[in-house]
């Protein structure tokens, strides 16, 4: 992610929004697709947005991460499974996965 792109994030409203609704997405997706799931995704994409617009307006909340996990008993990403952005196809397959997903 460039500084641009971040500043973007940050200052615009709409991308954010739409970031939140694919992270919900992504992160829900096998929750199906009856009502209760469709309130859980909703409240989901709104409660990301505002914590990204917090976690954006104020590097409080980074600077606590740092020094506090707030749920230690939840198991941590699985950190070795990101992908290596300096493999140019790691990258490209990534994009190309988003791609695919958001129609």
């Amino acid at each position: 992610m460039t500084p641009d792109q971040l500043t973007e994030l940050v200052q615009n409203d709409l991308v954010r929004g739409r970031l939140a609704k694919y992270l919900v997405r992504e992160c829900l997706r096998q929750a199906g697709s009856d009502d209760e799931a469709k309130e859980l995704t909703s409240d989901a994409v709104n409660y990301i947005d505002r914590l990204l617009g917090a976690i954006f307006a104020s590097s409080e909340i980074v600077d606590a991460l740092k020094e506090h996990d707030p749920v230690p008993e939840w198991k941590d990403p699985d950190w070795y499974e990101r992908i290596n952005l300096e493999k140019v196809d790691q990258l490209a397959e990534a994009i190309k996965t988003f791609k695919r997903n958001i129609n």
